[in-house]
């Protein structure tokens, strides 16, 4: 006969283990929490799957050992639906379970978001007794269907996010056997300090089985980007964990050892556990392909679209790429939201067939004057003495970067009028930096400066052929660069007259 087991063991195992038959505990959840939490259905917005393998107190051949696949995937930009399968055997005890999860996320603010989950599912439980030897053919525990249970379960979970700081809580399995319900909770809350490229992770979570402490974990993890990551935990029971991941891609391998520490120490050994993963990793977003044309929206359901087409971006990002076009489309947008109204549609101006091609590469100047020339004497005095002040002014650039601000584009609406007023003139717009950084890298954020108020005069309405731009980096300081205060002044755009 095979697995030749006195019917005393079977105690042993179905006693000690019992618990693990409902709620087996992972040492790689804090990389993937849809194990144990419905509200993560869809949280990785991807299709995400993923398969698990834990062999626990490797040193017994009839210890429990659990093998899980599950998929999940974002409808309908704030919901998730998910899937999980599960078997696992214990001894002569098997259980097989099938749960179906399904979350609403939603945005709290631009730093927090929540999530709420729902589950539901079937458990069926065997014991296996063939090729047992038994000591009493009478034993309950061995005829007909004692064991054999099918357990319909439900359950709920909550995710709570604000900048770093996560919190989740749930109760996956919740049955009722006779008069009894059964209710296993998990709390989980961690802190995300980043440090350019690396990050470490504290974290705790605890179990609870019905109304009563089960057992804290404390995890430690490092990580690089989001590529390699490794961590140290300790539980309760006097175990140590040791786990390491890497991702490939938007593949995902992980493993964790874990040391036997507990009552069974004397004859166990330790658990191993490994997981593949595709999509639960974050990987390097791609940049946003440019918009050919500028759209004006005219409905707020544009708004809440092109948000979402933004998420997790920032404008900096789109100016840096060279997609000014889409930049000031979020300006405009972010403005409209704040209001609680669409912008407003200018359709004389020839808003809708602005090339962003032309306007990214005409970087070009051709017949400038130098810079710090006014050539006034070609302009009327009477005409335009109010206008050329105006453009005396020029505008301010926070360090680093070439996004307008709220001043910086009510000043060039008054720009765009006074330009559309005369035709005949034609203007320079230089850009500007401070010294500190490199020449490179002062020379690209000039540039880009002069070209974002060339790009948002000429989306209102101020034609291409009149203005034209340049960065000079810090060739022409407005005053010495000896202090912050005076870097402030010299992170600018000027304007000059040419015509």
């Amino acid at each position: 006969m095979k697995n030749k087991i006195l019917i005393s063991i079977i105690g042993l195992f179905l006693g000690y283990f019992a618990s693990a038959q409902i709620y087996t505990v992972h040492n790689l959840y804090p990389e993937n929490m849809f194990l144990y939490n419905p509200a993560f259905a869809g949280s990785a917005n991807r299709f995400a799957g993923f398969v698990d393998y834990k062999h626990h107190l490797a040193a017994i051949s009839e210890a429990p050992r659990t093998g899980i696949a599950g998929i999940h995937t974002p409808i309908f930009g704030n919901m998730g639906l998910g899937v999980l399968i599960k078997t696992e055997r214990v001894g002569l005890l098997e259980t097989n379970m099938l749960r179906a999860d399904y979350a609403f996320r939603t945005k709290l603010s631009d730093s927090q978001t929540f999530a709420l989950g729902f589950n539901g599912g079937l458990m069926q439980r065997n014991l296996n007794s063939e090729g047992v030897v038994v000591l009493d053919d009478t034993d309950p525990t061995i005829l007909g269907d004692y064991f054999k249970k099918n357990i319909v379960f439900f359950g709920g979970g909550l995710d709570y996010n604000l900048k770093n700081f996560n919190f989740s809580a749930s109760m996956p399995v919740i049955y009722r056997s006779g008069v009894n319900l059964f209710i296993r909770t998990q709390v989980y809350s961690a802190y995300n300090f980043q440090f350019g490229q690396w990050n470490l992770k504290p974290a705790v979570s605890a179990l609870l089985a019905e109304k009563n402490f089960e057992a804290y974990h404390a995890h430690l993890t490092l990580g690089f980007e989001q590529k390699f990551w490794l961590r140290a935990s300790y539980k309760s029971n006097k175990s140590l964990v040791g786990s390491v991941g890497m991702a490939l891609g938007k593949m995902g391998i992980a493993y964790a050892y874990e040391t036997n520490n507990n009552a069974l120490a004397y004859i166990g050994g330790a658990t191993h556990e490994i997981s593949l993963s595709y999509g639960l990793f974050d990987v390097k977003k791609t940049k946003p392909e440019p918009i050919d044309t500028v759209l004006v929206p005219e409905t707020q359901e544009y708004v809440h679209k092109l948000k979402r087409m933004i998420e997790n971006e920032t404008y900096d990002q789109f100016v840096k790429a060279g997609n000014f076009a889409f930049y000031n489309e979020i300006v405009s947008l972010t403005d409209s939201m704040f209001r609680g109204t669409p912008p407003l549609v200018d359709k004389d101006k020839n808003k809708h067939n602005i090339s962003n091609e032309n306007l990214i590469n005409n970087n070009t100047v051709t017949n400038a004057t130098a810079p710090g020339t006014n050539s006034e004497s070609n302009v009327p005095k009477s005409n335009t003495k109010t206008g050329i002040e105006l453009l005396d002014k020029g505008l301010s650039f926070t360090e680093g970067s070439a996004m307008l601000n709220a001043d910086g584009r009510a000043y060039l609406d008054n720009v765009a009028i006074f330009l559309k007023e005369h035709p005949e003139m034609k203007i320079l717009i230089y850009g500007h930096s401070c010294d500190l950084g490199s020449k490179q890298t002062n020379l690209r954020i000039s540039k880009q400066r002069a070209e974002t108020v060339r790009y948002y005069l000429t989306i209102n309405g101020v034609p291409q052929n009149q203005i034209q731009s340049e960065g000079i980096a810090d060739m022409q300081p407005l005053v010495p660069n000896t202090s912050e205060k005076n870097r402030i002044k010299n992170r600018r755009a000027s304007f000059v007259i040419i015509k």
